[in-house]
Order: C-alpha cells, then sequence, then structure tokens
C-alpha cells in the first residue's frame, strides 16, 4: 500500500499524524496484485442518462492494444465484479462514506454544460417538488422514510437513520441486480478498425471509414 500527504502543516507533524492513523496497520507480506494497466484502466463507471422513463450506466475503459485483443476478458472481468456485488452485499461504511463525499461535492458544485444542467432540472420535476429540483439529481439519500423525502438543504455527515440507509442500499441492490449481460451493449473504438468490415450478428457488415 502506498500513501501520499498533502498539507501546509510541517514534516514531523505530518509524520505523526500518519504514524497515529495507519501505525496500527500490519504488515501482511502480500505481493501486488498483478499490473492490469497491461489490458487497460476503468476511466469512468456511474450512470449516463437519467431519464423520465430509463436510465443508463456506463462503464469506460481506456484500453491497450493487448487489452484490444483481450476485449472478451475484459468484459468478463467487469461482470466477474458485478457478480461479486451480487453476492457480497456492499458494507455499510461505503454508503457512508458515500453520503459524506456526495455533500461535499454539492456544497462544491461547479458549473456545468447548460444543456445538461437544464435538461437535469426539466427531469427533476417530474420527480420532486419545487424545494429539490436544483438538489434532487445532485444529491443522495433524499428518502428519509419510503414516503418522505428530505426537507432541509442543509449539509449532512451521516444518514439521518438506520432506515434511510438502508432505503439506499436496497435501491443499490436493484441497480446491480440489473447489471446483466443481455441488458448490456457494448461498443468499442480504435484507430485500428479504420477501413475494415465489421460483420455484426445479426450477419449485416458495416465499413468502418
Amino acid at each position: 500500500m502506498s500513501l501520499a500527504v498533502v498539507a501546509p502543516q510541517s514534516l514531523p507533524q505530518l509524520r505523526k499524524y500518519v504514524s497515529d492513523a495507519f501505525g496500527d496497520i500490519p504488515n501482511r507480506q502480500i505481493k501486488p496484485p498483478e499490473d492490469k494497466a497491461e489490458v487497460g484502466k476503468c476511466t469512468r463507471c456511474s450512470d449516463n442518462a437519467d431519464l423520465s422513463d430509463f436510465g443508463t450506466f456506463e462503464v469506460t475503459v481506456e484500453l491497450t492494444p493487448k487489452g484490444l485483443n483481450a476485449i472478451d476478458d475484459v468484459c468478463e472481468a467487469i461482470f466477474s465484479y458485478i457478480q461479486m456485488m451480487k453476492t457480497n452485499p456492499i458494507p455499510n461504511y461505503v454508503f457512508d462514506e458515500n453520503l459524506q463525499l456526495d455533500e461535499l461535492e454539492w456544497r462544491f458544485t461547479t458549473k456545468g454544460q447548460p444543456t445538461n444542467y437544464v435538461q437535469s432540472l426539466v427531469t427533476a420535476m417530474d420527480k420532486f417538488p419545487p424545494s429539490l429540483y436544483i438538489a434532487g439529481p445532485r444529491r443522495v439519500a433524499l428518502l428519509e422514510t419510503p414516503t418522505t423525502l428530505i426537507s432541509s438543504d442543509q449539509p449532512r455527515t451521516s444518514f439521518k437513520s438506520n432506515e434511510q440507509r438502508e432505503i439506499l442500499k436496497s435501491a443499490s441492490t436493484d441497480l446491480v441486480n440489473r447489471l446483466t449481460v443481455d441488458n448490456s451493449f457494448l461498443t468499442v473504438f480504435s484507430k485500428s478498425f479504420e477501413g475494415r468490415q465489421l460483420k455484426m450478428r445479426n450477419g449485416t457488415v458495416q465499413h468502418i471509414m
């Protein structure tokens, strides 16, 4: 494990902070994992579209030439991880940390593309009351109970109750269960495809310009 710390404190202070926080972690002499950079790296993993009647979840992977030749193995690794998430429930601390990070992101939101902003507002109008038109699409855990939305826009550092966390966990489980091979489509871009013919599964042939 590697750790980098950037702070205005002096080096002795930082050394003490790090020692106090991480000094009790045992060294298990575990070998580092295989370098996955040989085939590629995941650069994005998030919802890509959230409209009134459907949503999409996108995983973007930048592939090396070796990874491009092993595209099936890359896809298998992605869905193997998804299967692991289905088999092993996501721990509570993951939801707690994500709530805190989400609240920080909400408090310090920067300007985005006007088109995306307007689209999110229009979608929010079908889902939330006026008080949550802006915050609704940008914050998590908006339900305090199955039928009651949060009423305050104050920053949060924790869930109001275990019930509120369980509502979010249930929604996350539902999303993960929908991530199947049958519900997915694969798009591959590469300059090496230029001038080649691509045979589709339905038997048609496309010419790549």
